[in-house]
């Protein structure tokens, strides 16, 4: 369920924290160890293989547990487990996050990662749990709009269709994302129709309509 138009904000994030550590490790030819596995691993990431950044990531975890950057390459890992589709090892990762270093300056985006981990593996419960999570903890994140949307579908999936109107609408106030408040309003269309609100169901649909 992750949103599109998240896209190029997810590409920026990772493109950021993935320029942060190239700039540290630097294009030295005499790199040590453990620079030289998260210089062929970024650089992988970079160009889309995943598998072989996976490798590099994994390897340096596994060499060097206590070093200063294990957050930030087991973000890193976490994404490319997410881009391979592998959501068991990718929840492994991020659930670990979570559990062993609450104050990493990534805590935000690893919850919200756990959450989308928890809804390809069917489990709309503990991702619900995750992003209620998410907000309490982080309140300020910066795509709680999309995080209120998330929930609302897993509320009109679950049947509880007061809470899931009350996340759908403050998408509509908290986003500047014209898709984002368009699928919210679809959502509390279908809501309405749910609860034979008619009326209001038109108020939400027939604006999608008149723009399709």
């Amino acid at each position: 369920m992750i949103s599109k138009i998240r896209s190029l904000t997810l590409v920026f994030t990772v493109f950021f924290l993935l320029e942060m550590l190239t700039l540290s490790v630097g294009e030295s030819k005499n790199l040590n160890e453990d620079e030289q596995l998260i210089h062929v691993g970024v650089g992988a990431f970079k160009d889309g293989l995943y598998d072989i950044a996976e490798k590099q990531f994994s390897l340096f975890l596994r060499e060097f547990p206590a070093h200063a950057k294990v957050q930030d390459v087991s973000y890193l890992l976490g994404k490319a487990f997410l881009s391979q589709g592998k959501w068991k090892e990718a929840k492994a990762i991020f659930s670990k996050m979570v559990q062993e270093n609450k104050s990493s300056d990534l805590m935000d985006y690893a919850l919200f990662w756990m959450a989308q981990t928890e809804m390809k593996l069917g489990n709309p419960d503990l991702s619900r749990r995750w992003l209620l999570s998410l907000l309490k903890n982080y309140p300020k994140f910066e795509w709680t709009d999309t995080v209120y949307y998330l929930l609302g579908i897993l509320d009109v999936e679950a049947g509880k269709l007061d809470s899931a109107e009350s996340f759908l609408k403050r998408v509509s106030l908290l986003s500047k994302q014209k898709e984002l408040i368009r699928k919210a309003s679809f959502w509390l269309g279908i809501v309405s129709l749910k609860e034979n609100g008619f009326e209001k169901a038109t108020h939400y649909l027939k604006p999608i309509w008149e723009d399709s």
